[in-house]
């Protein structure tokens, strides 16, 4: 089972004593999930820092031509930032799966809304070593937008470049350090950074171990997109990320009305150990 407590400035999923999951709600840029953890308390997410003090932990952002959600710092290019911010708030305390709905509007830095959305994010107990977290919303442009790919877009093997907006998670320091001790997966089984980089595949998930034990606890996270057929983002050097969304291989438009529906799974489970 877990439990949901809720305040203004957060929202807490707990499982046997163990904070699971923080949604932060007072964010002034965009609402986040950190720190995730697994069921035995190891901490899988990084929040602000210092080389993109952006990365929130599991966020959920994109970068239209004229407005970044994304990057919370403009630069010449791209001056203007937005802000994701809460107009209302639901409580589930579901005992199966409690979770929150939140009403966001996506302004620019004028303060004109650029989208609408409904968000549900929800957490369950799947098994004792596993939660599995909703991620459901449905964005509607309130503007003709065109979104983009940012400048650092990296290429897959074939140079095509590939986006990290939309749905990212950024990875603790300790998982993905080691090579040898970090697996890609898919549903189809193991598989290469190259081979996930831009591939559109419903599930990517990363096992890794966790640095700091003389026996190192192993995790996995997955990600797995519901009812969309968009490409992934990973990147491990220098840091793990993993990033599902719309503009990750395209440039869509969208006329004034239309939506863009974002639903995924994601599942944080501890994952045996390695010597």
């Amino acid at each position: 089972m877990v439990e949901l407590t809720v305040s203004r400035s957060a929202a807490v999923f707990t499982t046997d004593d163990v904070a699971v999951g923080t949604y932060v709600l007072d964010d002034p840029f965009k609402p986040y999930l950190h720190p995730l953890r697994t069921p035995a308390g190891h901490t899988v997410s990084l929040a602000m820092p210092h080389d993109h003090r952006h990365h929130k932990g599991l966020m959920y952002a994109l970068a239209t031509d004229d407005v970044n959600f994304w990057e919370e710092v403009g630069d010449d290019e791209h001056p203007r930032i937005g802000r994701q911010v809460q107009t209302d708030l639901d409580i589930a305390f579901t005992p199966a799966a409690p979770g929150i709905t939140q009403r966001l509007s996506w302004v620019d830095d004028l303060g004109d809304e650029v989208f609408s959305e409904i968000r549900a994010v929800t957490c369950a107990r799947v098994a004792d070593d596993t939660v599995r977290w909703t991620w459901d919303a449905r964005l509607q442009a309130s503007r003709d937008v065109a979104l983009r790919m940012s400048p650092w877009a990296q290429p897959d093997s074939s140079g095509q470049l590939v986006n990290y907006h939309g749905l990212g998670l950024r990875f603790a320091r300790s998982i993905g350090q080691h090579a040898d001790h970090m697996q890609v997966v898919t549903d189809d089984g193991q598989a290469s950074i190259a081979e996930v980089h831009g591939a559109r595949v419903p599930r990517v998930g990363i096992a890794a171990a966790i640095d700091g034990f003389w026996v190192a606890p192993r995790v996995l996270v997955s990600i797995r997109q519901l009812d969309t057929n968009d490409g992934f983002f990973v990147l491990s050097h220098d840091f793990t990320t993993v990033s599902v969304g719309p503009s990750v291989l395209a440039r869509p438009r969208l006329a004034q009305g239309e939506a863009i529906a974002a639903r995924y799974e994601i599942e944080v489970a501890d994952f045996g150990t390695v010597e």
